[in-house]
């Protein structure tokens, strides 16, 4: 079914408390259908006064930057010329109160399916676009995937890299979740197949299907080199560990939402595991570590089929429903995934329609602890 090319909303707060209002309503300027500009989860990224927008449906052949926009934009899936699904990548910026489009991206080897676009980041003068489903360029290795660095000189922006892991195979999905702190990329592949847990484990494994990683690249100048290969400390299979990524500083954050976990690398050094961090009323299918955010010591994870009854900051962890009917849990909260078994029963209530409210859970690291995401939070937000 035909659907509609998608919109990012860019707003602005006023001075001191009070109503965000909206300061801008921005579109693609080739908008076509099915593009879905701003893509759900990791499709929009801002910094400061650039936004880049991503739209992995776009279907130009265009390739590099501002190309041709009118270049393919009703395209057949058969039609072996145009660029079905090569996706793209839009940066705008802001000057005083207005916003305007600076610039088209695309990647330099524009294929159909690619899906260029998959997920977007912003730091600065440098923009990473992921292209999730796109060949590998070293060994051909189909759905690979790749990410591309651009930066932008004197507001003019041009490719900088283009990106692969080290250990890719097919399917690896590597830019399923990209983010960037300045010359510092992480970079999520949840296809990733490795059973070695911590830093820098066993690439030749492939024994846990779609357990997920996440690699850490640095720039040194003009140079991105791949630095490690996050892993959990006990990856399992169908995990998706990056699923969701972060950074800040010298402090990765990766999601993986079937482990319903979120894991921490301070600095990636050495055979660091990290900090795995889960929900304290943590229970299989909630989606926990789905999407994650950093600043400093704080995390922020969402966990978008979470579904007790609760309301607003610190409600009533405990209550939730299952189909019509309210179930009281017990008191003694649980801190780790279920085992199988019990996974199990939990799909196939979800297969039988209960409701999904979703939640997110905030906490804060001490040293170089973090604690089970709780209730780290006063009953309201401090003026």
């Amino acid at each position: 079914m035909a659907g509609l090319a998608g919109l990012a909303l860019a707003t602005a707060a006023g001075e001191g408390p009070g109503p965000t209002t909206q300061q801008a309503y921005v579109k693609a300027s080739n908008a076509g259908m099915n593009d879905q500009f701003g893509y759900a989860g990791a499709g929009v990224a801002l910094a400061g006064d650039t936004l880049v927008v991503g739209a992995p449906g776009e279907d130009s052949s265009a390739k590099a930057v501002d190309g041709d926009q009118g270049d393919g934009l009703d395209p057949t899936p058969g039609n072996p010329q145009d660029g079905f699904d090569s996706g793209a990548a839009y940066v705008f910026w802001r000057y005083g109160s207005g916003w305007a489009q600076q610039a088209y991206l695309k990647s330099s080897d524009t294929a159909p399916y690619d899906l260029f676009g998959r997920a977007v980041a912003v730091s600065g003068d440098t923009v990473v676009v992921s292209a999730q489903g796109t060949d590998g360029k070293q060994e051909g290795v189909p759905y690979e995937g790749a990410v591309y660095v651009f930066v932008r000189d004197d507001g003019k922006w041009s490719r900088q890299a283009r990106l692969e892991a080290s250990n890719a195979r097919y399917k690896t999905h590597f830019g399923t979740s990209v983010a960037i702190s300045g010359d510092t990329l992480i970079v999520g592949a949840i296809g990733d197949g490795s059973a070695a847990g911590g830093v820098n484990g066993d690439p030749t494994d492939e024994s846990a299907l779609n357990a997920g990683a996440a690699y850490v690249f640095r720039r040194d100048g003009t140079k991105w080199s791949q630095q490690a290969c996050l892993k959990a400390p006990a990856p399992r299979e169908f995990d998706e560990f990056g699923i969701a990524v972060a950074i800040s500083g010298d402090t990765a954050v990766v999601g993986a939402v079937d482990a319903g976990a979120a894991s921490t690398k301070p600095g990636a050094k050495g055979k660091d595991r990290g900090s795995p961090i889960t929900a304290s009323n943590a229970e299989a299918g909630d989606q926990f570590g789905g999407a994650v955010a950093i600043s400093g010591g704080t995390v922020a994870a969402g966990a978008a089929q979470e579904n007790s009854f609760a309301s607003g900051i610190n409600g009533d962890q405990d209550s939730e429903f299952r189909g019509s009917v309210l179930r009281a849990p017990p008191i003694s909260l649980r801190f780790r995934a279920p085992p199988p078994g019990q996974r199990s029963r939990r799909r196939l209530a979800t297969a039988r329609g209960r409701p999904r409210s979703g939640s997110s859970a905030i906490g804060r690291r001490t040293g170089r602890r973090w604690p089970s995401l709780g209730n780290p939070w006063p009953s309201s937000w401090p003026d």
